[in-house]
């Protein structure tokens, strides 16, 4: 989340009315603590009223958060494949990811370094597009999602998998 709010600070100095949304809630007593160091950095950045930490939501409360967003950042850096960013691209969204792991699932350009002036720099540039290039662009991502991730294409290698088994 770091990176997320350090990308803010940068992603502002070209485009200042940016918000950044946070979706997700603290779990064990570390990820408490984490989340109020977080926040008095928020706020000693003056980003408390750019950030919105909306906590944990269910499937639908997510669903309403990515559509009402313009690009999701994915800042994970575990190296696996968490299904947040494809519910991104299925909803239309752009991404911007520094995992390994969806590298062949996105552009180049989303593909990015872990560094908050990469990120920052893609936003702009993302941003700075028109309507009908930036529709394109997620149109593409979207499409992506489903053509690798539908429930239909985990079926088909179940089976194949299976078949090969035998």
């Amino acid at each position: 989340l770091e990176l997320a709010i350090d990308t803010l600070l940068e992603v502002h100095k070209t485009i200042p009315d940016a918000r950044l949304t946070v979706v997700g809630a603290p779990v064990k007593p570390e990820d408490f603590i984490y989340q109020e160091k977080l926040r008095a950095s928020i706020v000693e950045r003056g980003l408390a009223s750019h950030i919105d930490m909306l906590g944990g939501k269910d499937s639908a409360g997510v669903l309403e958060t990515l559509q009402s967003s313009d690009i999701f950042l994915h800042t994970s850096q575990t190296n696996s494949a968490d299904k947040t960013i494809v519910e991104a691209m299925a909803v239309g969204l752009y991404v911007i990811s520094s995992s390994p792991v969806y590298v062949k699932d996105i552009p180049a350009s989303c593909a990015q370094p872990p560094e908050a002036k990469a990120y920052a720099t893609e936003i702009i540039r993302f941003m700075q597009l028109s309507r009908e290039e930036r529709q394109t662009i997620t149109k593409a991502l979207r499409q992506s999602a489903i053509e690798r991730h539908s429930l239909a294409r985990l079926i088909t290698l179940i089976m194949t998998t299976l078949r090969e088994g035998t």
